[in-house]
């Protein structure tokens, strides 16, 4: 198992309904799009902080290893938003203010969806969406896909060694 099963295994809430994580995440990400993203934003990660690290107990390096390749990924691609190239390099009128906006708002979605992922099995998020209507084909790309890619990490683990 890869590490975010195992803690989807082995959390507190790992007795829980998938869909009751999947309403608290899924509106902490609804916040956070739909809000103001300066005042929600903080709000939100620390809604998700506080319900991942402390009520459902998942432990902390892991939550910020999985949260650090996105953060920096959304501040990369933030800085083409507040930087022009034609006439040089400058920054744009408001963009600066932008680009901290938009990173604001995709590092609290991204926090969401990683509380979700570590305190909820793939198995248990496949089988409700099975439950909601979605396409039993779909759902078995979806898992497939997954395994695929537990099976690639694995392999590049073992091929690195």
């Amino acid at each position: 198992m890869n590490p975010l099963d195992l803690s989807a295994a082995q959390n507190r809430w790992s007795s829980h309904p998938a869909a009751e994580k999947l309403v608290l995440y899924g509106g902490l990400l609804l916040c956070a799009m739909v809000l103001p993203p300066r005042t929600a934003a903080p709000l939100v990660l620390l809604a998700v902080v506080i319900s991942t690290l402390v009520l459902a107990r998942v432990r902390p390096r892991l939550f910020v290893l999985a949260l650090i390749g996105p953060a920096v990924f959304i501040a990369l691609g933030s800085v083409p938003i507040a930087v022009g190239l034609r006439g040089g390099p400058h920054l744009e009128p408001g963009g600066l203010d932008l680009a901290v906006d938009t990173s604001l708002r995709a590092i609290a979605a991204s926090s969401a969806t990683i509380g979700l992922a570590v305190t909820t099995l793939m198995a248990d998020l496949l089988d409700l969406a099975r439950r909601a209507g979605v396409p039993a084909p779909l759902c078995h790309v979806a898992d497939l896909t997954y395994r695929l890619v537990g099976i690639l990490i694995r392999s590049a683990r073992a091929a690195r060694e």
